[in-house]
């Protein structure tokens, strides 16, 4: 059994669920509310294009705060947020 890798998992899941506690205190829940699964689509192509020209085609970032390794969190969030949605659990 992999333990580091586990650990690794949770570790990174909480980081992510605490991410998100945040950003949605940040921007509301209505943001995703308002443009539905197409804005969800919208939000993870947007992350997909920016790991696209960094990892993919090797550019270097220009905006500083924000790594590869929090483009894939982003990425990671999106898809829950767009699994808790479906489920008709958004905003509740």
């Amino acid at each position: 059994m992999n333990t580091q890798q586990f650990e690794e998992f949770k570790k990174i899941t909480e980081e992510m669920y605490e991410l998100h506690v945040k950003k949605n205190h940040d921007y509301g829940s209505g943001n995703i509310g308002a443009l539905g699964e197409k804005g969800l689509y919208v939000r993870v192509w947007d992350k997909c294009s920016r790991l696209l020209e960094l990892v993919w085609n090797g550019k270097a970032a220009q905006v500083a705060d924000e790594k590869v390794e929090d483009t894939i969190k982003d990425l990671a969030i999106y898809c829950i947020i767009w699994l808790v949605y479906r489920r008709g659990m958004w905003g509740k």
